[in-house]
Formats: C-alpha cells, structure tokens, sequence
C-alpha cells in the first residue's frame, strides 16, 4: 500500500461533506466538478472502499468514509496550523548598535527611517560603547551602527560632527590643589584619551575624579559638582551643565554610520538617510 496521503484529495472529501454537494465542494475548492469526482475515486482506490455514495438528492458517507473523512479534518487542520505558523516566521531582525553619546540626536532619526523604508523587518537596538560595537561589527552581529571618531576598519560614511565640551555641573572652575577633577569613561575610551592628553600638552594639572562604565554616570557624577568631563554634545548645551571655556580648545568629534560587510543595501541606505537627518539644520535654524 502507497504510504503517502494526497492532501488535495483530502480537501475535497471535506469540502463535500461541508457543502453536501459535489458541485459545491468544487465551487470552494475553485475547482471544476470532474476534478472533484476524481479525487474521490482516488481515495477510494487508496483506501479500496467506496467512502460517499450519491442518493437522488444528498450525499451519504459510508462507515469507511466517516472514518477517513474525521482523519482527513484532523490531518489537514494539523496541515493548516503548521503552514501558517511557517507563512509568519519573521526575517532574521536588523541589529541597529549606538553609542550613548549619539543615542538622544541620531538613533530616533535612523529608526524612524528604516520603520518607514523596510517596514516589514523587525529592528533590534543595542546601545553600547565602542568596543563592544566593533566586535560585532566583525562578528556580524550588528548590521549598522552610530560610532564617533574615524579608526573603524568597517565601511561606513561620517554623517555628522558633535562638539567636544568640557562641562561641569557648576558655573565656575572648580579650584582643586590637584589640579581638574575629571570624570570619565573607563579605559577603553577615546574621549578619556583625549581630554587627558589635551590637559597635559596644554601644561594643566588634572586627576581622574571619578570614572564610570556608562554616560549616564559620567552626567550623574558631573551634575553632583564631582568634576569635569569632556562630552561629544549635538547641542550647544544640556540640562544642569556648564561650559567651561577656561580649559583647552578640544575641537569636534566625526559621527559616522558604519555598516557591517554584506549588509542588505536597502538597510545601509535607510539608516544612513536616517543619520544625516538628524544633522539636517532645523527650520528655525535655517529661517534665522
């Protein structure tokens, strides 16, 4: 005996028991009537036993066909569930990474513009530092992401430039014997490097005052009066802090959008329209 089961035939034999009729059966089916009349003796040659027979006006299911017919409902529903299960499986998702200082300017801009220009996949944010970016970059775990400065050996474009500020959460330079109190990331950290190395080439006493693993700490430490730390900021100021233009000039940081190799172009694309919008003069500013 043939171990396979034609699904299709299958389907007809229930149709005609919820229609009552060969004729409707192949009006749901889309089907024409002959093409329903053999599946039926398709099924009976299978099973070798007439399943329906036809009286003057009704359809009557033999005790053979009763039984193939619960079968066939229940192997079909099984069909129908795991075919739909299959039809809503999601693409595998965008991983869009960000580095916190670029979070509140750029990573609304980008994520609005890839939900308007691939709006069927899924996108997934990680909001990390640089290193932990880099490395899945290259490990093909992230798609696209906001980084500062220029050594990423992944391609990518600048889209933008932030300003590097020295900021304390008081009006006026704190007096220290030690010389600035700073607050910054810990190692590794390219801003840390640089604002050290901007103090000691301009011949300014400094000491880390206080270090933290995240931005958000660094702004807590430096709101609390702790001391000074060197920010990439889009904006020329932020809540509770203050510029300090009596240290050293420390000039702009490149924004770049980098992607991973191989990344689905229409991805690229978007996230980068995305990025350079946020960098985009406003209105006001333009009018003014």
């Amino acid at each position: 005996m043939n171990d396979l089961l034609d699904l299709v035939a299958l389907r007809s034999l229930v149709e005609i028991a919820d229609a009552g009729t060969f004729t409707g059966a192949a009006r749901a089916l889309g089907v024409s009537q002959p093409a329903v009349s053999q599946h039926v003796r398709a099924l009976e040659t299978r099973f070798d036993a007439t399943l329906v027979t036809r009286s003057s006006r009704r359809i009557v299911f033999t005790a053979a066909g009763e039984r193939v017919l619960a079968e066939a409902r229940r192997l079909l529903a099984v069909h129908d569930d795991v075919l739909r299960s299959l039809e809503t499986l999601e693409e595998t998702p965008i991983v869009v990474a960000c580095i916190e200082h670029a979070v509140p300017s750029v990573l609304s801009s980008v994520l609005s513009e890839l939900e308007r220009s691939v709006p069927n996949r899924r996108v997934v944010v990680q909001v990390d530092n640089a290193e932990h970016i880099g490395a899945g970059l290259k490990a093909g775990l992230i798609d696209v992401a906001v980084v500062l400065g220029h050594d990423w050996d992944t391609p990518g474009n600048e889209i933008g430039r932030f300003a590097l500020r020295w900021v304390t959460g008081r009006p006026l330079a704190i007096q220290d014997p030690r010389g600035v109190p700073l607050v910054v990331n810990r190692e590794p950290c390219r801003i840390r490097q640089h604002a050290l190395g901007l103090l000691a080439r301009s011949g300014t006493p400094a000491h880390i005052a206080a270090e933290s693993s995240s931005l958000e700490g660094v702004l807590a430490a430096v709101r609390a009066g702790l001391g000074t730390a060197l920010l990439p900021m889009h904006v020329r100021s932020a809540a509770g802090l203050h510029e300090r233009p009596d240290l050293p000039g420390a000039g702009e940081i490149a924004v770049r959008l980098v992607t991973r190799r191989g990344v689905d172009p229409a991805v690229g694309a978007a996230a980068t329209v995305g990025a350079r919008r946020a960098f985009a003069p406003s209105k006001s500013q333009v009018s003014a």
